[in-house]
C-alpha cells in the first residue's frame, strides 16, 4: 500500500532588533522591528528627537520586507508652534478577534514643536463597523497643556468587540480640533479591517447570555439620566448576578422589558456573570449630554459650553481709524478672554453669569490700515473643557487726501 502525507510547517515570526531605516518628507528616521507574526504589518517608530515618525514593514515567512508597505512619516520640529504627533500606539497587534472578548489599546502622544500648546489637549480611541461612515468614541483623555517634545503618561483603554464583522480602530491626539499646530499628518492612526468572529458555541449545554442598556441624554445643569436595562441567560451553572459597576442589583435570570437604572458618564456599565463559570458579558448606555453641552469631569456634569458674540461697529472704517467691537458672552462660568486683532492680544475677563453679558464699555481694535479679522477667545481657567469663539471682519477704506 502506498501512503501519501502532507505535512505543513508553520510559517516563521520575524524577530525583534531588526534595525530599519527611512526617508520622508526630506527627513530621516530610524527604528527596530518587534516581534510579528508572519503575514502581519509590523509598527517601526522613532521616537527620539529631533526627527520623530513611524513606518510599517510586512514580515513573511521570517523575512522583514526592504521598504516601508505604507505611507511612512518623519517630521522634524515644527519651529514657532506645538506639533501633536502620535508617537506610539498598539492597534495594529490584533488582526483576529473574538466577539465579547475585551482587548486593551494604548497610545501615546507627543509635541514635535518648538512651543507648548496654549491650552488643554484631548486624545481619544474611537472604532467603526465597516470602511464607511464614522468612528464612535470608545474614551476621551484629558492631557492638560503638552510641552515641547516632553514625555506624555501612555493612554490606555479596555475595549469589547460587541458584534461579530469587519472592525476600525483609531487613536488620535488633539481630537477635539482645538491646537493650531505646524502640522496635522500624524495626529490619527487608524488600524483595520480587523477581523472579529463570533464566539464558538460549544453546545446546547454552554452558558450564554446577553444584556443591553438603552441610551439617556444628561440634560444640562444635570450628572445623570436614566437607562433601561435588559438580559437574559441560558445554560448557567451558578446563580446570575447583574452588576452596574462593583454593585449587584439582580439576580434574575431574565428581565424583559427590563430594569430602570441611573448612569452617569463615569457610571454606565452593566455586567451579567455566571458565578459558576468564566462566562461574563458587560455593555455599557451612551450617556450623551444634551443640546450645546459638555461633560466637565471638574463639575461632574453636563455643562453648556460658552456663547460668544462679536460684531464690529462699525464694520468698514477709513484707514487709521479703529472700530468698535460689540461682544456679547453667554456663560454661567468665569472666562478669560483674548482678542487678536491682528497686531496685539488684548485680554479681559468675563465673570460667570446666568444671562448673557455685553462686555462694557465697548473694546477697539488698534488702528487699522487694511482689513481684518478680529478673533475673540474665550476659555474657563478651571475647566479646560468649556471654552468657545468668535470672529467678524472689519473692512478698510483709504483715506481721501486733500490736493
Amino acid at each position: 500500500a502506498v501512503l501519501d502525507f502532507t505535512c505543513t510547517v508553520p510559517a516563521s515570526a520575524c524577530p525583534a532588533g531588526t534595525p530599519k531605516t527611512w526617508n520622508a518628507g526630506g527627513n530621516t528616521c530610524s527604528g527596530t522591528t518587534p516581534l510579528t507574526s508572519s503575514g502581519v504589518v509590523g509598527s517601526v517608530i522613532d521616537s527620539i528627537s529631533p526627527e520623530t515618525g513611524t513606518a510599517q514593514y510586512l514580515c513573511t515567512n521570517g523575512t522583514w520586507s526592504t521598504d516601508p508597505v505604507a505611507a511612512a512619516t518623519c517630521n522634524a520640529p515644527v519651529a514657532g508652534y506645538p506639533d501633536l504627533v502620535v508617537q506610539t500606539h498598539n492597534l495594529g497587534t490584533y488582526s483576529n478577534l473574538t466577539q465579547d472578548t475585551p482587548i486593551t489599546l494604548a497610545g501615546r502622544m507627543r509635541n514635535n514643536g518648538t512651543v507648548s500648546t496654549p491650552i488643554a489637549v484631548f486624545t481619544n480611541f474611537s472604532y467603526r463597523w465597516g470602511a464607511i461612515g464614522g468612528y464612535t468614541t470608545i474614551r476621551e483623555f484629558n492631557k492638560g497643556v503638552v510641552g515641547p517634545t516632553g514625555i506624555i503618561p501612555q493612554d490606555s483603554v479596555n475595549f469589547t468587540p460587541n458584534q461579530a464583522g469587519q472592525l476600525f480602530l483609531q487613536y488620535c491626539v488633539d481630537s477635539r480640533n482645538q491646537i493650531n499646530e505646524g502640522g496635522y499628518e500624524d495626529n490619527c492612526r487608524q488600524v483595520g479591517p480587523i477581523t472579529v468572529s463570533a464566539p464558538v458555541v460549544s453546545g446546547p449545554g454552554t452558558p450564554r447570555g446577553s444584556i443591553g442598556a438603552a441610551r439617556c441624554d444628561i440634560a444640562v445643569g444635570d450628572s445623570e439620566c436614566n437607562t433601561l436595562v435588559v438580559w437574559e441567560s441560558e445554560n448557567f451553572v451558578g446563580t446570575p448576578e447583574i452588576s452596574q459597576g462593583s454593585n449587584v442589583f439582580s439576580t434574575e435570570p431574565v428581565k424583559n422589558p427590563g430594569e430602570s437604572r441611573t448612569v452617569s458618564q463615569i457610571d454606565n456599565t452593566f455586567t451579567l456573570r455566571d458565578t459558576g463559570s468564566t462566562f461574563t458579558v458587560s455593555t455599557s448606555a451612551l450617556t450623551p449630554c444634551l443640546g450645546d453641552s459638555i461633560w466637565v469631569p471638574g463639575l461632574g456634569m453636563c455643562a453648556e459650553k460658552p456663547s460668544l458674540d462679536v460684531v464690529a461697529d462699525p464694520n468698514v472704517i477709513r484707514s487709521g481709524n479703529s472700530a468698535n467691537l460689540n461682544i456679547v458672552i453667554d456663560s454661567a462660568y468665569d472666562l478669560s478672554c483674548t482678542i487678536k486683532d491682528g497686531g496685539r492680544d488684548v485680554v479681559f475677563t468675563h465673570n460667570g453669569n446666568t444671562s448673557p453679558v455685553t462686555v462694557n464699555p465697548p473694546m477697539t481694535t488698534r488702528p487699522l490700515t487694511s482689513a481684518q479679522i478680529v478673533n475673540i477667545y474665550c476659555a474657563s481657567p478651571t475647566y479646560p473643557e468649556l471654552f468657545g469663539e468668535g470672529e467678524t471682519r472689519v473692512s478698510v477704506v483709504r483715506t481721501i487726501e486733500e490736493i
